[in-house]
C-alpha cells in the first residue's frame, strides 16, 4: 500500500499529539456523523521508528530495547520474544512506519513481521 499516505496521517497524529496533549480533532465517522467523539487520552510515552531510515531489525530491536528498559544504551540485547513480553507490561504507543520494507525484504528475523497481510506478530 506504498503511497495511500499512512505515514502523513501518522505525522499529523503526533503533531495534533504533541501540540495539545490529546487527540481530539482528527476526523473520525462520529464526527462527520454529527456527534464528536471524546479525546484519546494522552500515553505516558510513543515510541515511532521509520524503516525508511533504518530497515536492519536488529537497529530496530535494539532502539525498541532502549526505549522499553529507559537505558541508554541495554547491557545485553534481548531476543525479539522477550522485547515482546516487555511490551506488553509497557504501557505507551509503538508506531512503526514502513514496515513493509521488512516485510518484503526477507531481513533476517523476519518471520517476526509477519506477512503484508497479516498482523506484526503472527
Amino acid at each position: 500500500m506504498g503511497g495511500a499516505g499512512k505515514t502523513a496521517i501518522v505525522e499529523r497524529f503526533l503533531n495534533e499529539l504533541l501540540n495539545v496533549g490529546q487527540v481530539s480533532n482528527l476526523p473520525s465517522s462520529e464526527e462527520r456523523a454529527g456527534s464528536k467523539p471524546a479525546p484519546l487520552p494522552l500515553t505516558h510515552t510513543v515510541f515511532v521508528y521509520s524503516f525508511y531510515d533504518d530497515d536492519k531489525p536488529e537497529n530496530f530491536f535494539r532502539h525498541l530495547q532502549i526505549w522499553l528498559e529507559g537505558t541508554s544504551a541495554p547491557d545485553k540485547q534481548k531476543s525479539p520474544t522477550q522485547l515482546m513480553f516487555d511490551i506488553q507490561q509497557h504501557q505507551g504507543l509503538i508506531i512503526l512506519d514502513g514496515l513493509e520494507k521488512v516485510q518484503e525484504s526477507g531481513a533476517a528475523l523476519a518471520g517476526c513481521w509477519g506477512s503484508r497481510r497479516g498482523w506484526m506478530m503472527t
